[in-house]
């Protein structure tokens, strides 16, 4: 049906809105997030006043010009309002998905045409969004405006499920010419700044260079004390450039593009091979503090959960699950060889290796204190790898049950700049709501 949508999980989540679980807080256990109340909320906020957080595009951002190609930002922190205002969107189309309500439907609809249709988010534009130029996924303003986009791309696929005649045949194809324009200006820019670490990466030549081998002060602490230090080869694949990159894969399957598709693929293999360490750990752990030990375990979920919804959605719409299913034991600079509980490195190890932390069976300090979740919750945007991958494992730690010694969810969890229960970076209604205990419903195609 649609993106991560299909009839039975739209069966699901009608009985959840009526009679849980992830209805209200702790209907499930202790602290459970209350998905659905949140939903209807950000609905009834949006739907007071639909365009208070439209986005006027780039130029908001400090350092970026109101005209000629966009440049890199001095903050990203311009974008935050907006991105509020995607989730309360998003929460709107999936209510009116969930609940048949045409008339939020309607005013959802008419938010996302009149969004297209400003001025400086055209994202096709080549002389403002220019392929030559400008900055990667990793720079400000870009990974920030990729989730605004990708929270807008699900809320407009909820909306054509419900009801496809919300949008006439021209205003769909906009949309997705819309789309597909920041995903290739995005997908352009990155490969320009991952091709300079590589000898010839699109030839497939992945001798790192001298820019490669380099390693930069900020990560010269290690991913934890005494850990392993990456590289530039691994802290390129940070969580800025995986929100990119996973809105340029959901692109790419939403308009039937595949060669973003496979350049969205091609990233994240790299990522496991390049930014995953066989320690148990993913490249942003270097983001850590002296007085917040769990920063960088934080910032690593970041770079999982995208690879994990654009995974999902690959496999969803093609029936192709190499990402799911990808083994190696290939690296540089530290992340080669095997795990460190034998076997090559996967995407599901590194889910795994996420909830370690959760648990404390990884016992790593960072600045002298032990590195756990704590108040974060940032872990169960990784739920959804459990529909492919099945996992009693997986199942019990986001689940956080006392049986595994897992943390329990926490009172008031922090967020930063997105709600941490919508999952991937804020991008979804309610992770848990949606996906969680859901692994008996089979949404995979083939």
């Amino acid at each position: 049906m649609g993106l991560h949508v299909t009839t039975d999980e739209l069966v699901e989540w009608r009985s959840r809105a009526a009679h849980g679980p992830y209805r209200t807080k702790g209907d499930v256990s202790e602290n459970s997030p209350g998905d659905w109340d949140s939903i209807v909320k950000r609905k009834e906020q949006f739907v007071s006043d639909p365009d208070r957080h439209r986005f006027p595009g780039m130029k908001v951002f400090a350092g970026v010009g109101v005209e000629g190609c966009v440049s890199r930002a001095d903050s990203n922190d311009a974008v935050d309002p907006y991105l509020r205002g995607a989730e309360a969107l998003n929460a709107a189309a999936f209510y009116a998905l969930v609940e048949e309500d045409r008339e939020v439907a309607r005013i959802v609809a008419a938010e996302i045409v009149a969004q297209v249709n400003y001025q400086d988010t055209r994202f096709g534009d080549r002389s403002r969004f220019c392929v030559g130029s400008g900055p990667s996924g990793d720079e400000g303003p870009i990974f920030g405006v990729a989730d605004w986009l990708t929270s807008i791309v699900y809320a407009r696929d909820y909306l054509s499920i419900y009801d496809d005649s919300l949008f006439s045949g021209a205003q769909a194809a906009e949309f997705n010419a819309w789309a597909k324009g920041f995903a290739t200006w995005v997908n352009a820019r990155n490969d320009a700044k991952l091709d300079q670490m590589f000898e010839d990466r699109p030839g497939g030549d992945y001798t790192p260079n001298s820019v490669g081998n380099g390693i930069s002060d900020f990560a010269r602490n290690g991913l934890w004390d005494d850990g392993p230090v990456p590289h530039t080869t691994a802290a390129r694949y940070n969580n800025r450039n995986a929100r990119a990159m996973r809105t340029v894969g959901i692109i790419g399957v939403l308009t039937g593009d595949q060669s973003l598709v496979n350049s969205a693929k091609k990233f994240w293999k790299e990522v496991i091979m390049f930014a995953y360490f066989p320690e148990g750990g993913l490249s942003d752990f270097l983001r850590w503090e002296a007085d917040d030990a769990g920063k960088g375990w934080k910032y690593a979920s970041e770079i999982l959960s995208p690879m994990v919804m654009t995974a999902d959605a690959i496999a969803r719409s093609s029936g192709d699950t190499e990402l799911f299913d990808l083994a190696t034991t290939k690296g540089l600079n530290g992340t080669q060889g095997e795990h460190n509980r034998g076997g090559p490195k996967t995407l599901e190890r590194a889910v795994e290796d996420t909830y370690r932390y959760v648990t404390g069976e990884y016992d790593y300090t960072a600045g002298g204190t032990r590195i756990r979740a704590g108040d974060r919750l940032h872990d169960v945007a990784l739920a959804p790898a459990n529909r492919y991958y099945q996992s009693e494992y997986i199942r019990d730690r986001y689940m956080r049950k006392s049986s595994v010694r897992a943390e329990p969810y926490p009172t008031e969890p922090l967020e930063g700049k997105f709600n941490v229960e919508g999952g991937d970076c804020g991008t979804l209604p309610g992770v848990l709501f949606m996906f969680g205990q859901m692994e008996h419903i089979w949404p995979y195609s083939g």
